[in-house]
Parts: C-alpha cells; structure tokens; sequence
C-alpha cells in the first residue's frame, strides 16, 4: 500500500506576522488598519515511489483580520502580504478602545494590538446672562463639538433654574445658542434673584456644561417735580 500526501516545511527564517494601527482623521473619521507579512513555504506536489520529493511550488499566501473591542472590523488575504483598513465615525467611539489584528500563513499565524483612546467632551461656555440684568435679555453661550461623520455634531440644551427653555441641534463642530434664535423673542423673568442659568453641550458620546449665576434689576425709577418746595394757589401734582 503507497501512501501519497503533501510535504509542507518553510523556506523562510520568519513565520507570519501583523502589525495594527489606528488614529483619528481631521473629517471625523478613525482609520484602522491591520498588515500582515508572509512566510513562504515549499509544498510537494508529487513523490516518487521512496517517498522523495520530484515536483513542488512554493506557497506564500495568508490572511489577516482586525477587531476592535472583540468585534469583527475586517479581512483580506494576498500573496507575501495583506492589508485591511477600515473606516468608523468616530463620533460613536469616546473613550478607550483595544484594536487586535492577525496574521495567518503556511507557517501558523501572528497577532498584534493597539489600544486607541478618544476623548469627545465638548466644549461649552455661557455668555449671558451673566452679572446684573434688566429687562429681557438673551440666553446665549457657545459649544466646540469634537469632529464627526455625522451630520448633527451634538445638541446644545439651555435651563434656567433647572427649567429647559430650549434645545439648539448642531450641524457644526462650532455651534452658537441663542434663546432670541430659537423662539424668535428674547427671555423674560421677574425681578430679583440670584438665578442660574445652565447650558448643557452633548456629542460623541460625551457631554460638558458650564453654569453662571445671575440677578435681574428692575427696579423702576420714581421723582417728585410738583409740588415742591413753597407754591401759592393751584398746583399740579
């Protein structure tokens, strides 16, 4: 009885192996990408009857696959190398995130990581009402939201005294609320105080605010011109 199989050793010093990277993009994007380099091996194609090897090809094909936080991003195969890249908004990913690549040949497989940390926090500050105000007054600040591929960039929410008096959506990274804007009237409340007012910016996953106190003086002015001092006869008042 002759057995027939494949004989499959290396001619390289090296077996497969991965390297992974990731990094933000100005549009609001995470690129993410996973290399792989691949060993060659000699595979035997047919023996003589000793058990000699007469014909053989050399095979330097693998894959390579990429995750992120265990999930599945990628894959591509390719001969001597491969490369995967994949694109995410990065509005979805605040915070800190472990990228794994592998790398797969004839020789067995290699793998690497890359650990990627985001920070989306906004950025938002009240500019009025700040101080002593009277009268009607616009409640206003503005808010840096960080990039994203997402067409709304965040939401910019107002309270005053805890009571929401609007929501600006923002189609910008640099976004402007305006109570004025939004209602078409400026704000009104009754004398006296102090009040706070609260702007709340949300987007990518993250959130920052900024409160200022304020009091509102509408304390009318009053002066007596008549009577005064000595008068004869009929007076106004």
């Amino acid at each position: 009885i002759v057995f027939l199989f494949v004989l499959l050793y290396s001619t390289s010093s090296w077996g497969a192996s991965a390297s992974v990277s990731a990094s933000p993009q100005a549009d609001g994007g995470v690129q993410a990408t996973v290399t792989g380099s691949f060993a060659s091996c000699a595979v035997c194609d047919a023996f003589d009857a000793n058990g000699v090897c007469i014909t053989s090809h050399t095979n330097n094909s693998g894959s390579v696959s990429l995750s992120r936080d265990g999930g599945f991003l990628c894959s591509a195969s390719g001969n001597g190398s491969a490369t995967c890249t994949v694109i995410e908004d990065r509005g979805g990913l605040h915070g800190t995130h472990v990228y794994n690549g592998s790398a797969s040949d004839c020789t067995g497989s290699g793998t690497s990581s890359f650990t990627l940390t985001l920070d989306n926090t906004p950025t938002i500050a009240v500019t009025s009402p700040v101080g002593v105000v009277s009268g009607f007054f616009d409640v206003s600040g503005n808010a840096t939201f960080k990039p994203t591929q997402s067409s709304l960039k965040g939401t910019i929410a107002g309270f005053i005294n805890g009571s929401h008096v609007g929501t600006k959506f923002c189609g910008t990274e640099s976004c402007t609320f305006s109570y004025r804007e939004l209602h078409g009237v400026f704000f009104e409340i009754g004398h006296g105080g102090p009040y706070t007012v609260l702007l709340v910016a949300q987007g990518g996953g993250a959130s920052a605010s900024d409160q200022k106190s304020f009091t509102v003086d509408n304390m009318p002015t009053i002066a007596v011109t008549s009577p005064v001092g000595v008068v004869s006869g009929f007076f106004d008042v």
